[in-house]
């Protein structure tokens, strides 16, 4: 006669928290997926309002008055979501005009898609619109040369084309950290040039901290991602505080940490 094997507490201790450690990670899959689509939903219908004028209509002078009376948003929020939407429509558009693929077999249309790209992302390249629009189209139509082109191929080719201007954008526009004085240079006050490079390597960091940990998140959230993604390696406070700094360019944010 068999005996079947009986997990011992710790065994079901072990089985439980596995279960459950999937299961919260499906929770988060899904979570952060339904993130991506409302994207697609906020910049799909920031475009609709801003090309019907709708501030008009509801008696507002320009569209930085109706998204601060509306929205309680700053004029540059609301700029930024113009950009933002303006992006992701030539994207889309640029997927479309590709002809090689549509989402569940229909047409895409007026849709925006949502690409897994980051809205800060698209916001800062911007300026670019047609262009990757373009490149987006032809890399698709080389895709297709080789083989069917599913979503995965769509997302990896976009990300791909944005992450590329990205990159030019950055090092168009990186200024380089003030070189540091040798501590033995007549008449030279090291001070403020070490305050200045630090000031620098603060704004770098906190950039590179916003693409895990976006600007609507809120110190509390931003602090338990910064924790899961860099470990012990950046110091929380610090990390906050270049984050901070990045957002709002005020040098008070790095008080006590880098300064």
């Amino acid at each position: 006669m068999s005996i079947s094997h009986v997990p011992s507490s710790a065994q079901s201790g072990d089985l439980l928290a596995a279960v459950t450690a999937r299961q919260l990670t499906e929770d988060l899959r899904g979570a952060m997926r339904e993130v991506q689509q409302a994207v697609g939903v906020l910049a799909y219908r920031t475009r609709a309002a801003h090309e019907a004028k709708v501030w008009t209509t509801l008696g507002y002078s320009s569209w930085t008055e109706y998204a601060q009376q509306e929205f309680a948003i700053s004029r540059a929020h609301a700029y930024r979501l113009i950009h933002f939407a303006r992006m992701a429509s030539a994207l889309t558009a640029g997927v479309a005009a590709a002809g090689v693929w549509a989402p569940d077999d229909e047409p895409i249309g007026n849709r925006i898609l949502d690409f897994g790209v980051p809205e800060r992302t698209l916001r800062e390249v911007h300026g670019e619109a047609d262009a990757l629009a373009a490149e987006v189209t032809r890399r698709l139509r080389e895709a297709h040369q080789e083989g069917p082109v599913d979503s995965d191929a769509v997302e990896t080719i976009v990300q791909g084309v944005v992450r590329e201007a990205r990159r030019r954008s950055i090092s168009r526009t990186a200024v380089p950290a003030p070189p540091l004085v040798p501590a033995d240079a007549p008449g030279v006050d090291r001070a403020p040039l070490l305050a200045d490079h630090l000031s620098t390597i603060a704004e770098q960091l906190g950039t590179a901290i916003l693409e895990v940990a976006p600007a609507y998140l809120s110190d509390s959230q931003a602090a338990e991602i910064i924790e899961a993604t860099f470990g012990q390696r950046i110091g929380a406070d610090t990390a906050l505080a270049a984050r901070r700094y990045a957002i709002t360019s005020d040098q008070r944010a790095l008080t006590g940490t880098l300064r």
